[in-house]
């Protein structure tokens, strides 16, 4: 069994689309070590990867997202009904749900599983966009040759007034990698593609990093995102993001 991190679930409320994510956040185990929850598909799609690391972070991942649909709409279901909460794989690498009616958005990083679940109408098709997408990241130093490729001028402008650089960068690059997961693509589209602004700025206070609101626009799709570092004990900074059309 995965030994929760000691934060409990969160619900966050998207204001512009009306509807709950609920963030489910788990330590990453080796598959071995999870309870039975994956279908005969998923059990399949596991024995196909052979890296240990990759194999623990995507099981985990996953067990996040179904305790996620677990503790936000039946949380008396019995374990053994969770394989039918199938996730699969789209062509991009986009995660979604067998079943209609939930989305969903994962991440991974320095032994953390995070997943975000949500309720989508039952029609809309799984190859539609998310249109909310989830980042999570370790602190770590940013090589200055990366910071060009991937962060406008304005972006970087706004970065050099930071007293807290290193996990505003980290705040900055959140955001853009959640909202290309909100469109549903990896970063097969170019870096400076996505640009972001802060409306609430994160790190303006004098007690450290806060809750961030922001604005921005992946390739021409507008999006608002939320981040914050609920996780800074592990000194990790998380980001939430999603479409407004």
């Amino acid at each position: 069994m995965p030994t929760p991190l000691p934060i409990p679930p969160g619900a966050v409320t998207l204001a512009a689309r009306q509807r709950n994510v609920t963030l489910t956040w788990v330590a990453v185990e080796p598959p071995e070590n999870l309870p039975p929850f994956l279908s005969p598909e998923e059990q399949a799609q596991l024995a196909r990867l052979r890296i240990p690391k990759r194999r623990g972070e995507w099981a985990s991942a996953r067990w996040a997202a179904k305790q996620a649909v677990a503790s936000r709409f039946s949380p008396t279901k019995p374990l053994s009904l969770f394989p039918q909460d199938e996730l699969r794989s789209l062509p991009s690498g986009q995660p979604v749900f067998a079943q209609p009616g939930l989305g969903v958005s994962l991440a991974h990083a320095g032994g953390t599983a995070l997943a975000a679940v949500w309720q989508t109408p039952e029609t809309l098709p799984p190859t539609t966009l998310p249109g909310v997408g989830i980042d999570l990241e370790p602190v770590t130093p940013v090589h200055p040759a990366l910071e060009a490729m991937v962060f406008t001028p304005l972006e970087r402008e706004w970065l050099a007034d930071q007293p807290e650089r290193a996990s505003a960068l980290l705040d900055l690059w959140c955001v853009k990698e959640a909202a290309v997961k909100a469109l549903g693509q990896g970063w097969s589209l170019p870096y400076l593609a996505v640009t972001a602004r802060p409306l609430k700025n994160p790190f303006s206070g004098a007690a450290g990093p806060h809750d961030g609101e922001w604005q921005g626009e992946a390739l021409g799709k507008p999006f608002r995102a939320w981040s914050q570092g609920t996780l800074a004990h592990r000194s990790f900074r998380l980001a939430l993001a999603y479409l407004t059309m």
